[in-house]
């Protein structure tokens, strides 16, 4: 199940939105769901901390708080590094501080017109399924070596044979590269 995050101001504009995710949901059958809607970054934040899942964030730009959009971002990022972020803004101009803040976003999309923008958060939505179904396909393929702070996935096929270690607690993975 992947949860859906929406940060933005705009009440109407929030509700327009939360409808049209809701709609394309449904009618796609994906296993999605909206866990929060909310002006307030502060609470998103709160509720990340208590709920790491697999996560897609609708964000604002321009929030009216002290921490704006881009920000809010940077701040998800230290609990989420695989979370999906969607920027939704009327200010296009600002899609540069994405790079800037190396926030990792997955798109950009200007508030101009709600028919255009309803096709881009569906073609969104859509992106984000099948990029999430290939990354459970491949974890399924293969084999995760944890490895400090970061994950290897070793495929099936190449795995050889496993052996104990000399070093206690450990196991060696013997494969096809070395």
């Amino acid at each position: 199940m992947i949860n859906i995050y929406v940060c933005e101001d705009q009440v109407s504009f929030r509700n327009s939105l939360v409808k049209m995710i809701n709609e394309h949901i449904d009618a796609a059958s994906y296993k999605m769901r909206i866990a929060l809607e909310t002006e307030n970054p502060c609470s998103l934040l709160e509720h990340l901390q208590e709920n790491q899942s697999k996560n897609l964030y609708f964000l604002d730009i321009q929030l009216n708080h002290a921490l704006n959009g881009i920000e809010l971002a940077k701040e998800i990022r230290k609990y989420d590094q695989e979370g999906l972020i969607i920027f939704i803004t009327s200010h296009g101009e600002m899609a540069y501080l994405t790079f800037e803040y190396k926030v990792k976003a997955f798109d950009y999309i200007v508030k101009d017109d709600l028919l255009h923008l309803k096709e881009r958060l569906q073609t969104c939505l859509d992106n984000v399924q099948a990029n999430l179904l290939q990354k459970d396909s491949l974890k399924e393929r293969t084999f995760c070596v944890k490895l400090s702070e970061r994950q290897v996935f070793v495929p099936y096929e190449e795995i050889m044979f496993f052996e104990t270690s000399a070093t206690a607690h450990k196991v060696k993975l013997n494969g096809l590269r070395q």
